[in-house]
Order: C-alpha cells, then sequence, then structure tokens
C-alpha cells in the first residue's frame, strides 16, 4: 500500500519489501494498495529489513514521524516474528531513541497545539478539529478506533477500498497521540483538544465527546441507534467508537497467533460494518468517513516488571501516578506534561499490570507507554462513489 500525508507524507508499499520511500508530495491521490497483512507473515520477508539509525534527539516532528512509519515499524514487526520468545531487544533499543525524542520534544507540541489553530497540530487534537471543519460542507461517520496501530490502519484502507470501492479524500496521516496513551488521557484528549490538565477536562468520554457541540458518540452496542439515526440524517456528525479491535488483545493468546491469523478476520468485520453503516445513509456519496484512533499498542509481548518502586501508586498498565528515580521508568512532571499529577512510565516493553496473562505472565494488551507504535496513529478521510 502507498499512502501519504497530504502535501508532507506518502508511503510506498509493495508486495515484496516492507515501507521503504517516503517523499513529500502535494495531491494524496495516486495509491497503489495491497494487504499490509501479508508482511505479517516472516515467510512474505526475503530479506533482512534495514536495521535503522537511531532517531535523532535533534529531528523535527515530521522527521520523526516518517522515522516511525518508514524505518522503525518495518523493522519492530520482523523482529518480533522471527523471535516468537519475544525478545526485540535491536527494536527495543531503537524505541528508547524515540522515547528519548517524545520526552524532550512533547511539551514543546503541546504548546504549540494551545498557540496555533488546531488543525495544524501534530497532535491527535488536529483530528478532531478536522471532522468540526468537514462537517460544516458534509456529514461526517467518524470511525474512532481504540488501539488501531499505523499498519493495521492501512490494512483496512486496503480492504475499505479493495472490497468496498472506497476512495481516498485524503490518504493516511500520522499524528502524535496525547501522553500517556491510555485511554483516560488520550481518548478524551482526541475529543477535547485540550491536555488532562486543562480545567474542562473530562474523564467521563461521552461527556468529553459532547466538548465538540456536534453530533452524537454511539459506542458497540449503539450500531442500532446508529443506523436508524444514520438513514434519518439526524446529525451532522455521527461518531462510532469500537472496541472490537482492542478486544482482540485482552484475551490471554500469543501475540504472534493474534497478529497473523485474527487481525485481519476483525478488520474486514469492521470494514464491512463500516460499509453497511455507509450504505444504510440516504445519500452515502455525501458521507464523508474519517477514520482514526486515539493510540496505538506494542508490537510483540510484553514481560511483567517485579520489584515496583513503592512511590509508584495507581498502576495501570505501562504507567503509575508517582515520581520514581529508578532507571527503568521515564518521570513526567505534571505541569510540563500537561498532565494533573506527575506520571512515570515503563522505559522499556515491560508492564506493571493488565487485565489479563498468559500462563508466563506475559501480556499482549498493555497501554500507556511511549513507545513509537504506542504513540504514532494515523487519520485518514474516505468516500464511497454513487452506485
Amino acid at each position: 500500500m502507498k499512502s501519504s500525508e497530504t502535501n508532507a507524507y506518502q508511503v510506498s508499499v509493495n508486495g515484496q519489501t516492507p515501507v521503504d520511500d517516503v517523499k513529500k508530495v502535494n495531491l494524496a491521490n495516486n495509491i497503489k494498495e495491497t494487504s499490509i497483512n501479508s508482511y505479517s507473515n516472516s515467510h512474505n520477508f526475503p530479506h533482512h529489513p534495514s536495521q535503522p539509525k537511531p532517531l535523532s534527539i535533534k529531528a523535527t516532528s515530521q522527521d520523526a514521524a516518517l522515522w516511525v512509519i518508514e524505518k522503525y515499524l518495518p523493522f519492530r514487526l520482523w523482529e518480533a516474528i522471527q523471535n516468537p520468545s519475544g525478545n526485540q531487544s535491536i527494536s527495543n533499543d531503537l524505541a528508547d531513541s524515540f522515547v528519548k525524542w517524545i520526552v524532550k520534544n512533547y511539551p514543546k507540541m503541546l504548546l504549540n497545539a494551545q498557540q496555533q489553530p488546531h488543525l495544524t497540530s501534530d497532535l491527535t487534537y488536529s483530528i478532531s478539529a478536522k471532522v468540526k471543519n468537514i462537517c460544516q460542507q458534509n456529514p461526517v461517520l467518524w470511525i474512532v478506533i481504540n488501539s488501531l496501530g499505523w499498519l493495521d490502519h492501512l490494512e483496512l484502507l486496503s480492504i475499505l477500498k479493495n472490497t468496498y470501492k472506497f476512495t481516498l479524500e485524503q490518504e493516511i496521516q500520522p499524528k502524535f497521540s496525547v501522553i500517556p496513551t491510555k485511554t483516560q488521557y488520550s481518548k478524551a484528549s482526541l475529543y477535547i483538544k485540550q491536555p488532562p490538565i486543562h480545567h474542562s477536562w473530562k474523564t467521563d468520554i461521552n461527556k468529553a465527546f459532547t466538548k465538540l457541540g456536534v453530533g452524537k458518540r454511539y459506542t458497540d452496542n449503539k450500531l442500532k441507534s446508529l443506523h436508524f439515526d444514520l438513514n434519518k440524517k439526524a446529525y451532522r456528525l455521527y461518531c462510532w467508537e469500537t472496541l472490537e479491535f482492542d478486544r482482540l488483545y485482552q484475551i490471554p493468546r500469543d501475540w504472534h497467533s493474534v497478529y497473523e491469523f485474527e487481525t485481519n478476520h476483525v478488520l474486514k468485520g469492521i470494514a464491512k460494518k463500516i460499509d453497511e453503516l455507509v450504505d444504510n445513509y440516504p445519500h452515502p456519496e455525501k458521507l464523508q468517513i474519517v477514520i482514526a484512533s486515539d493510540c496505538g499498542q506494542l508490537i510483540g509481548m510484553s514481560e511483567k516488571i517485579s520489584d515496583l518502586p513503592v512511590a509508584l501508586l495507581e498502576v495501570k498498565g505501562r504507567m503509575a501516578i508517582g515520581w520514581t528515580e529508578d532507571k527503568r521508568f521515564v518521570y513526567l512532571k505534571g505541569d510540563r506534561y500537561g498532565l494533573p499529577k506527575d506520571i512515570s512510565i515503563v522505559r522499556g516493553s515491560g508492564y506493571l499490570s493488565s487485565f489479563s496473562y498468559s500462563a508466563n505472565q506475559t501480556v499482549i494488551d498493555c497501554h500507556g507507554g511511549l513507545f513509537p507504535e504506542e504513540v504514532i496513529v494515523g487519520m485518514s478521510i474516505l468516500k464511497k462513489l454513487a452506485k
């Protein structure tokens, strides 16, 4: 699949190699579609992907995003598949260069987001700002897929285009999740367009969505209502927030079996539901479809960290409230990172707590970290041509 950020990013992928060509472009309408899922099978790698150099601490946000999607992700995926034991030592070190980068640069990104129009923000703030902007001209079906990473987003686009004949109005753009990449922070920020320290912050996701001032939010158990409202043209914005993809990783199973054999099936199911929702609108060709996520998730297995520092409180996934000098953690000072409290985050690929565990205490569903695949998510805009 070839994909790009309008006026900034274009990612080319062919059937034989991982993502290996990124260039600036002015138009976003020339995409070669393939199923990105084919790269999840190690037999489809004819050679060892080039090992990237670590991300420079001086990189711009655009350079950092390109490094993640062009260099890091193909190598990370290759190493995860080649090492069923869960040892991704090289890509863990590469990820740490991104962790250092985001820790240094995130405060500036946060400040820029407050001083400039949200439409231009590198953060996911720009997604909801873009959605509101589109709503002024066209009705929007906004699909927010929990934990949808960049590579899985590419695969979903491939299914929608090749199976259901959707076309891309705007190709996938990389955005930085609000950190820490835990739902209570990243998803509420996606809707509110404010950091968690802001006075308007709402931990209740539905209350956070109402801050947009337009449309209605629907969860998976409200799909019947969504179909009804679409058919009646009840709103300018319909937001379907689905956990279907995230649920794949909440059952204690092996990461490889889930990623290689089950993600494609779930993505096909989501694509089918999107197509059905769009067809239920009286004028499907007028409906703009925006696909986004609040945060991604780790590629590969995660091992539990033992002997936690006593200073850490409210342990959740890959993060905890509190400050520690323990070198296994990254410390985020609350007021500097837009957080109501100081937070410590696991520096490597380990986790602190989980909803489910495998027999050897490894997990595949932890959130809250700063690894590239957790922070960089995609946004795309599609439409379906009239029959």
